[in-house]
């Protein structure tokens, strides 16, 4: 227990290393404890996929800057005490990539979109409903399942090999 009287809430190593204090200078706390913050059910944790010439897609993570409210204001707090937001969007390259594969694996079995879109989708909820609607993982593939153009390259691609 945490000389607070609090359960120490598990995280990793980057993460535990990077914690310095669990309060900010204007005496606010800086990190989420998942034993007893109650997150909203939605997603506080957005992605955005991008096309850059050089490096092609790319997806770029972000907080609802638009929620608020306690909650959302502590997890932007904690994504900003452990620089969650530049780690997960590097640690996306490699599942950007890995679902690019398996979107024109299915396109190349001859999927449909919709079908596509629903089966990324149907991922995104099940990562959702074991590890949260913040797992970006599950947000980022929420992303992919809704971007065209990303989507639409896949096509083009499979069709062109």
């Amino acid at each position: 227990r945490a000389a607070l009287g609090e359960p120490l809430p598990p995280c990793c190593a980057a993460c535990n290393t990077r914690r310095e204090g669990w309060l900010n200078q204007s005496g606010r706390r800086t990190t989420l404890n998942f034993y007893r913050d109650r997150l909203p059910a939605k997603a506080l944790l957005v992605a955005r996929l991008e096309r850059e010439a050089d490096i092609g897609w790319r997806a770029i993570f972000d907080y609802d800057r638009d929620d608020t409210s306690a909650v959302a204001l502590l997890f932007q707090r904690h994504c900003e005490a452990l620089h969650l937001l530049d780690r997960i969007t590097l640690a996306s390259r490699a599942e950007l990539s890995s679902l690019q594969r398996r979107v024109r694996g299915w396109i190349r079995a001859g999927r449909e979109a919709t079908f596509v879109v629903s089966l990324l989708e149907e991922q995104a909820e099940a990562d959702e409903r074991v590890y949260g609607f913040n797992y970006w993982r599950a947000v980022l593939t929420r992303a992919v399942s809704k971007a065209g153009g990303f989507l639409s390259e896949c096509y083009k691609s499979s069709e062109a090999a």
